[in-house]
């Protein structure tokens, strides 16, 4: 709960690109509602138990199709001389290829009135689809003065907003992000199905444009071609398994490692942001599980697709070691052996007297002349007065 309620009260920051090119229309984001009232709560119970009881009935109907064109397909067969398979593939078959989706009238009209309709409502109390389409079957689609629009100008602002979103930048740098990812995911999906279809591969390395931009750098790859590259830096990274968790969701672009070696704050933060939304997180394994993933990294590890780097061997390998001794026990056994050499008895410490101070500061004083301690008298008689 308290996750939820500091996405709530976050407020996106307009992300680095837009600031860069102010002249660029900016896409609008979407909000979402954290909060819901205990009205519209128990609308939303009572509208998913209807739905519920809906989805029930409409799977008891497919089922009871699925049964009628069983028996069609067995019957057909039978009539004509057929497998089965022909004749399901007859049915089902359809054209290789379609018309693209373009822009029309009916949907430039939708996309008219949902914005005229929508306009001022927060998230929540908008009109829905279908609300919006039975309105304008009913009542059509009128301009401010009551006139009828002109169906060239719908179609050239549907046109509009379909280029906004082409080429539209993104309103925060959140939003950019998870467009990032989810464009990524897509390449890769089509690189690896272009390897499926007609057998290339290749690999793909993206990369923020700006220095100010929170774009993570990634990379991609089809049957595996960058694996030379991390065979080489020792980058292979896989999910430790001793303890029968696994980490999934891991940032692409990011080597895996631990958080407190990761030093660009850019991937710092796409890290905290997959690890708060839950995209990133620990998954328990079961027995199977650790079984499988044991034997693929075996697998892996005798391909060579995945090399450990050993650790360097000692010089002095297989050959008997001394016990560890002291510095002081070392010299102690040097002197001896020396000492034992020239036939001559250890030797004793010098003793080490320390010079008096007082003695050496009288050294320094030049010599004084000294009184006598006795007067005679005869000196004090011979004395002139002055």
């Amino acid at each position: 709960m308290a996750d939820e309620n500091a996405l709530a009260n976050h407020v996106d920051e307009p992300s680095t690109h837009a600031s860069r090119n102010p002249t660029k229309d900016i896409i609008p984001a979407r909000k979402n509602v954290m909060q819901r009232s205990a009205e519209k709560k128990a609308s939303d119970a009572t509208r998913h138990a209807m739905k519920k009881e809906m989805t029930t009935q409409l799977e008891d109907e497919v089922d009871a199709f699925k049964v009628y064109q069983r028996d069609l397909v067995k019957s057909l067969a039978n009539k004509y001389s057929l497998k089965e398979e022909k004749a399901c593939h007859l049915l089902s078959s359809t054209l290789p290829t379609k018309a693209l989706h373009k822009s029309n009238l009916q949907n430039a009209k939708v996309s008219h009135l949902s914005k005229e309709l929508n306009a001022g409502h927060e998230p929540g109390e908008q009109y829905s689809m279908a609300e919006i389409c039975n309105r304008l079957e009913v009542e059509g689609i009128h301009g401010s003065d009551g006139e009828a629009l002109d169906d060239k100008a719908l179609l050239e602002e549907l046109k509009q907003l379909h280029a906004l979103r082409k080429t539209g930048a993104r309103a925060s740098d959140r939003v950019a992000m998870v467009d990032y990812n989810a464009s990524l995911s897509c390449i890769e999906s089509e690189m690896g199905n272009l390897f499926e279809h007609c057998g290339a591969v290749g690999f793909a390395f993206f990369t923020q444009g700006h220095v100010h931009d929170a774009i993570a750098p990634g990379w991609l790859d089809s049957e595996g071609t960058l694996s030379f590259l991390t065979n080489t830096l020792c980058n292979t990274a896989y999910e430790p398994t001793n303890y029968g968790i696994e980490l999934r969701g891991w940032p692409e672009g990011i080597v895996f490692q631990s958080p407190s070696k990761i030093t660009a704050i850019e991937e710092v933060r796409s890290l905290c942001d997959a690890l708060k939304c839950g995209e990133c997180k620990w998954i328990k394994l079961s027995k199977q599980q650790r079984e499988v993933h044991a034997k693929k990294l075996e697998e892996q590890l005798a391909s060579g697709m995945i090399q450990v780097k050993k650790r360097k061997e000692r010089s002095d390998k297989g050959k008997a070691q001394r016990p560890n001794k002291s510095n002081k026990q070392q010299r102690e056994e040097s002197e001896g052996e020396s000492n034992s050499r020239e036939g001559s008895c250890p030797r004793q410490k010098k003793k080490t007297c320390r010079r008096n101070v007082k003695d050496s500061v009288a050294v320094q004083i030049p010599p004084m002349p000294k009184s006598t301690e006795f007067v005679d008298e005869s000196e004090e008689d011979n004395e002139e007065p002055f």
